[in-house]
């Protein structure tokens, strides 16, 4: 298994170009880009993944944004591990 560890948009963005993911955990408030903008290329991408978006603050909007971009969950930070493991494992 391969794991990155990504700070930006524009990195995630070019790694999705570079890499087919199963899963990806993908931060709300990543900087360059929100969050909602990195799982739609996920999910415009011809393979599927597995998408978690994480935030600091759970709101219906975010609840909103994650069933239309197809995710798997909304998760609030900072994140439990047994959950991410939970998870990673499902």
């Amino acid at each position: 298994a391969k794991v990155l560890a990504l700070s930006s948009g524009a990195q995630a963005e070019h790694a999705l170009k570079l890499y087919d993911f199963d899963l990806a955990f993908v931060d709300c408030d990543i900087g360059d880009l929100p969050g909602p903008t990195i799982l739609a290329w996920a999910t415009s991408r011809e393979k599927k993944h597995v998408l978690v978006l994480l935030t600091d603050r759970l709101s219906s909007d975010w609840a909103a944004v994650a069933d239309k971009v197809g995710a798997y969950e909304v998760m609030l930070k900072p994140v439990n591990d047994s959950h991410v493991e939970h998870i990673i494992q499902a």
